[in-house]
């Protein structure tokens, strides 16, 4: 690790400038509770840092809609950053396993875990989705 900060570094002219990539498993990640008018689960964050974040929970349709899970990375001193759709469709009213990953744009700051979302998939219009959860980390 430190021969690639000095590469970069040199790279970079000497300049003194390295941006610190992070990345967290959630071995012990807590796991969330999760719903809105047409779905509702469990989610937990299996992996989380500046540039993705990965999931796995359970996720069930109050009644027979299309729901699934949009995600944000929570990070310290920044910005959280909404990654988005994070599984497929669940039309199933008995919970259903899922998992799911999504990628943002890397950005300063320490990300700290992860939120859920349920959102339902309306053909040609925004789909309409819950609050978000609290913080799984």
């Amino acid at each position: 690790m430190r021969r690639a900060i000095k590469r970069g570094l040199a790279a970079a002219g000497g300049a003194g400038v390295a941006m610190v990539l992070t990345a967290a498993t959630a071995s012990a990640a807590s796991t969330v509770n999760v719903s809105a008018n047409d779905g509702s689960g469990t989610a937990k964050a299996t992996a989380w840092g500046q540039f993705r974040g990965a999931m796995t929970g359970q996720l069930k349709s109050t009644s027979g809609k299309k729901v699934y899970y949009e995600g944000l990375i929570v990070f310290d001193g920044n910005t959280d950053q909404n990654c988005g759709r994070m599984t497929g469709d669940v039309t199933s009213t008995s919970l259903t396993s899922v998992t799911g990953s999504c990628s943002v744009n890397p950005q300063v700051g320490r990300p700290s875990g992860m939120k859920f979302r349920v959102c339902t998939n309306i053909n040609n219009l925004p789909d309409p989705c819950g609050s978000w959860s609290s913080k799984s980390s």
